[in-house]
């Protein structure tokens, strides 16, 4: 299991994982944000893409401010 954080707001972000695995079962990405306003309509709050056993994309969108950052967890086998 490993996890982190994004910081600064903008899309298609790569994350490289601290340590490769030789399988990744999953990847979550929660969106940070700066007020209570959330995600609305048809925005894409958060998403994860292009998942690897070093690497993957996420993204999170906050209605209010625009991209945000982003917690992630990864789990996988080493």
């Amino acid at each position: 299991m490993q996890w982190g954080v994004y910081t600064t707001g903008t899309r298609n972000v790569t994350i490289t994982l601290p340590l490769a695995t030789s399988v990744t079962y999953a990847v979550i990405a929660v969106a940070r944000t700066e007020n209570n306003i959330g995600c609305s309509g048809s925005q894409n709050c958060q998403y994860v893409s292009n998942v690897t056993n070093k690497t993957f994309q996420a993204g999170s969108y906050d209605t209010g401010n625009g991209y945000a950052g982003f917690w992630w967890l990864s789990i996988g086998k080493a």
